[in-house]
């Protein structure tokens, strides 16, 4: 991420970090969740993806859309914060959704440590690495943007299969 990229990706992590104080950090898988599945948006579009950085439209102009896109099927903070970001500069279209991603894990992160399970997700995430490591086929399919969100959602689970009865 380029600085005016990284400087607004700094104001949304400040702005998303105030949902998770107190009773709230408790769903923050659900946001993390919810950031993912909007990320997921933002990438399978690239039009919307371009209007929404479009330096050329007014902050306001953008902030509209991607309301008018999220707020009717995300929760109201994981739409303000796709609102929030938009208004921001971003040097690249794609830097929007890959910092709607990476709240999404500091999102679930944040669920894990307030749930007391920080060092289980550790170890699940020190795993999953070894075993993208050892599976190439896995690290292909699940980066491959031509497999499906549904399909690539089901390699984790038959990761304990054999190659032929994995998902294709």
């Amino acid at each position: 991420m380029r600085a005016v990229s990284r400087e607004s990706y700094e104001r949304a992590k400040d702005r998303w970090g105030a949902p998770f104080c107190g009773k709230r950090a408790r769903a923050g898988s659900i946001f993390g969740e919810e950031a993912f599945s909007a990320a997921d948006v933002l990438r399978a579009s690239g039009q919307l993806a371009r209007s929404l950085a479009d330096s050329s439209r007014t902050a306001e102009d953008r902030a509209r859309l991607a309301s008018d896109v999220f707020s009717a099927r995300f929760s109201e903070e994981t739409s303000e914060l796709v609102v929030g970001l938009v208004r921001d500069r971003w040097a690249d279209r794609a830097d929007i959704a890959d910092s709607v991603e990476l709240l999404g894990v500091q999102s679930v992160l944040a669920h894990s440590d307030s749930a007391g399970r920080l060092g289980e997700t550790e170890g699940e995430l020190y795993r999953a690495m070894r075993l993208l490591a050892e599976e190439r086929d896995l690290r292909i399919a699940l980066s491959d943007d031509a497999v499906s969100v549904a399909r690539r959602a089901r390699w984790p689970t038959a990761c304990g299969k054999s190659t032929s009865e994995r998902p294709r």
